[in-house]
């Protein structure tokens, strides 16, 4: 009871004050920084260094300083001209730096580091070996698409099926895509293709009038059908072949620009903060942990990390080492222990290189650690939400559940959807669905209904400061933003708070432009 956490609670904080001097709190990253500045010489950095938070402006700079080089290095020159080309061709913007600057931001993204690292040792001239024979591969896709359509163009020249002889003439439009190499208009999950099996190929309407012809076609649907299947393989190949030829040009120089961001740092003495991790476990994580220790002057006995289903999979081996050293001593002093707390189904930083599924590793395979297994502990009761979001939460995530592919995962919502209720009531739960035919339109229609939700919400007794609106995206909030204070209310979000976006500032600096161009 309450009595209990109060005499727990109260014992915790003396011992935390009494043992100040080794009780920290702070995150991965900033343990990781410490942990780089007391190593900075054994990784051959200045000691002085700078960390970059935002490496955005630094990858940039590099990107610009390599295409600065074109008609200075020849054989940049040739590969990035003959990128420009193939853009202007496609009638693209011939405008490079985006597709560079967009391959670069691989070398950040720890989920990407071990692929490209592959590309270490590949050079400008293996990669253009490789488009050589991709081209070829693709030469040789289109041959033999040509000969399959060569083989049924016979059969409905022969027996002067057109169009007309085909449901909504799906059929011969597919052939004609074909032929002039439309393969991205080309839908393999169209209906027409997926009822081949059950349905004839022609309508009703045109069969009663022309059934010789309609029989010709039901003895041909076989062909048909294996044409179909064989033209999906080859465009299939077709479409990869075209995805690696759009990255290919800037994978390949992605070396280059490593090498202009690494002058950069080296110059400007930085280190982004992206580059922790991987310092870490290449230079440090195999040392004994009492030599760390020993260089950071300060010993960590107990451990524990929140929100762990968002520590990303380097971030923890780098961890392991001290968690373990910690956890042998609870072997044999009782003096270590760790407390990882977490959701899996909360995880939210996939995108730069969380993996959720290392915390149900810990549960459900062997230990990362030589100690006793790990004890589990749930928490039952959801004490933080109302009722009516609990029970909407148990049920749709226990509903949808069934769809996911890995067992695993499916007996994860299972299990961990079954929430029990508090009593705090009138929660609210509303799913809504808008459809448009297009961005702009989509935008409108969701601006609308948000405006009029606020607005009713604002009427039931809930102050503009109540609500908070979400949005996946940040330019769908900049958007919901604008379009709310067009119509008097007020919103309060990173966007408005911007000196840039005042009103003040607004009518300083159009009274300045109005004055430099009347």
């Amino acid at each position: 009871g309450l009595p209990k956490i109060q005499t727990r609670a109260k014992a915790i904080l003396t011992h935390i004050l009494h043992n100040y001097a080794g009780f920290s709190v702070e995150t991965i990253d900033k343990f990781n920084h410490r942990l780089i500045r007391t190593f900075a010489k054994d990784l051959s950095l200045p000691s002085n260094f700078e960390v970059v938070l935002d490496p955005t402006v630094l990858l940039t700079e590099a990107v610009d300083k390599l295409i600065d080089k074109t008609g200075v290095d020849q054989a940049i020159t040739k590969v990035l001209v003959a990128f420009a080309l193939e853009k202007a061709d496609d009638d693209k913007s011939w405008d490079i730096s985006k597709d560079i600057f967009k391959a670069a931001k691989l070398l950040n993204n720890e989920d990407d580091a071990v692929h490209i690292s592959l590309f270490k040792d590949k050079t400008l001239s293996d990669f253009g070996d490789f488009k050589k024979e991709l081209h070829k591969h693709k030469h040789l896709c289109e041959e033999i698409i040509l000969k399959e359509i060569h083989v049924v163009s016979d059969i409905l020249t022969t027996h002067g099926l057109d169009k007309k002889a085909f449901s909504r003439g799906s059929f011969i439009t597919f052939i004609e895509r074909l032929k002039t190499k439309e393969y991205a208009k080309i839908e393999f999950s169209a209906m027409w293709i997926q009822d081949l099996a059950q349905k004839p190929m022609y309508g009703v309407t045109w069969a009663k009038k022309n059934e010789a012809l309609a029989t010709i076609i039901d003895q041909n649907q076989s062909v048909f059908e294996d044409f179909i299947t064989a033209a999906r393989k080859q465009v299939n190949t077709l479409r990869f072949i075209a995805a690696i030829l759009k990255n290919l040009t800037p994978l390949s120089v992605i070396n280059l620009v490593s090498k202009e961001l690494a002058t950069l740092q080296e110059e400007q003495n930085l280190v982004p903060l992206a580059q922790f991790n991987a310092l870490i476990h290449k230079e440090i994580k195999d040392q004994p942990a009492p030599f760390i220790y020993e260089r950071l002057g300060e010993r960590y006995s107990h451990f524990f990390i929140d929100e762990f289903q968002d520590t990303s999979v380097m971030q923890w081996q780098n961890m392991i080492p001290l968690l373990d050293n910690s956890l042998s001593q609870a072997q044999t002093s009782k003096e270590g222990s760790l407390l990882l707390v977490g959701d899996v189904k909360q995880a939210i930083y996939r995108w730069r290189g969380g993996n959720p599924e290392q915390f149900l590793s810990l549960i459900h395979e062997k230990s990362a650690f030589d100690t006793a297994d790990p004890e589990i502990e749930n928490l039952p009761k959801n004490y933080r939400s109302l009722k009516e979001i609990i029970c909407f939460n148990n049920d749709f995530f226990s509903y949808v559940a069934q769809y996911l592919e890995d067992p695993l995962h499916e007996k994860l919502y299972l299990d961990g959807n079954k929430q029990e209720r508090n009593e705090k009531a009138n929660g609210y739960v509303n799913l809504e669905f808008i459809e448009g035919q297009n961005k702009e339109e989509k935008n409108q229609l969701y601006a609308e209904k948000t405006l009029a939700i606020v607005k009713q919400l604002n009427q039931s007794g809930f102050a503009y400061s109540d609500i908070c609106v979400l949005t996946r995206k940040k330019d769908d909030g900049v958007f919901l933003s604008t379009y709310l204070m067009e119509h008097d209310i007020s919103v309060i979000s990173s966007e408005t708070l911007l000196l840039e976006n005042a009103d003040v500032v607004k009518c300083i600096y159009n009274t300045i432009l109005l004055s430099v161009q009347p």
